[in-house]
C-alpha cells in the first residue's frame, strides 16, 4: 500500500515538474514577444518622427517659394 502511494506521489511530482517546465517555456515566450513588440513600436515611432521632420522641411520650402513668388 505504501509503495502504491509513494509511486502515485512520484507520478504527481513528475507531472507537476513537467507542468512547471511548460509554464516556464510560456513565460519565456511571452517575455520574448514583449521585447519584440517594444522594439517594433520604437521602430515605428522613429519612422513616424522622421516622416514628420521631412514633411515639416518640405512645407517650409514650399512656403518659402510661395512667399518669394508673392513678394517678388
Amino acid at each position: 500500500m505504501r509503495r502504491d502511494i509513494y509511486e502515485a506521489f512520484e507520478v504527481l511530482d513528475s507531472k507537476v515538474d513537467y507542468l512547471e517546465g511548460k509554464l516556464k517555456e510560456y513565460e519565456d515566450a511571452e517575455e520574448k514577444i514583449g521585447r519584440t513588440v517594444e522594439e517594433k513600436v520604437f521602430e515605428i515611432k522613429a519612422v513616424s518622427y522622421v516622416t514628420l521632420i521631412i514633411a515639416a522641411v518640405q512645407l517650409a520650402l514650399i512656403l518659402g517659394a510661395v512667399v518669394k513668388l508673392v513678394l517678388g
